[in-house]
């Protein structure tokens, strides 16, 4: 049938993108983590959900689970990938996770449309991951769940206090929110920022 051509197609081990997305899928394939030469894998739009059956993809960069049913993200799931610089979680029921569970490789993380009712975990991810550049946020439970209504970008540059060293200096490029008070909101809660423009 056809989900089980696609997914031989996918499994070709010289592959480097592997597209699944709008098959029904209700769990990752096993076969996907025999995939050691994948950089991008696509699962959007599927019914997954748990993060399962990617650690042996060492080389993926680009995890894109969009529209599923996610609703948490297990410690450990992420750890061996430590190539991956875009992973896009938006429109699933996560509502929480260590902030310790993504890749610190990450450049781009979308968390848009969830169930986070905790502004403080956001945060953290943010601080954790150096790399990061953009990350998608709003419509989570610690803005009302709102749909994104007058949306902007403001970029967050904050100095974390170090032990024993100097501060490092570091800046998340895009912060996307769907409420216009989320200037106050960052200040009031994140006391370490450096400066927030919107």
């Amino acid at each position: 049938d056809l989900y089980q051509r696609r997914v031989r197609e996918a499994v070709v081990s010289t592959q480097s993108t592997g597209c699944l997305s709008a098959n029904a899928l209700t769990a990752v394939p096993e076969c996907v983590g025999k995939m050691v030469n994948l950089r991008h894998l696509y699962l959007c739009n599927n019914k997954i959900s748990v993060i399962e059956n990617v650690d042996g993809c060492k080389h993926l960069e680009t995890l894109e689970l969009r529209h599923n049913q996610i609703s948490k993200v297990d410690d450990g799931c992420l750890a061996s990938l430590n190539k991956l610089k875009t992973l896009t979680l938006s429109s699933n029921n996560i509502s929480t996770f260590s902030p310790n569970v993504f890749p610190t490789s990450l450049t781009f993380l979308g968390l848009y449309g969830n169930q986070i009712a905790d502004f403080n975990l956001l945060l953290s991810v943010v601080q954790r991951l150096s790399e990061l550049k953009t990350v998608y946020m709003g419509a989570n439970m610690c803005f009302g769940g709102l749909p994104l209504r007058s949306s902007f970008n403001i970029t967050v540059e904050y100095q974390p206090a170090s032990a024993g060293g100097e501060a490092k200096r570091q800046k998340c490029e895009v912060m996307r929110y769907s409420f216009s008070d989320i200037l106050r909101i960052v200040k009031e809660r994140q006391p370490s920022l450096v400066s927030i423009d919107g």
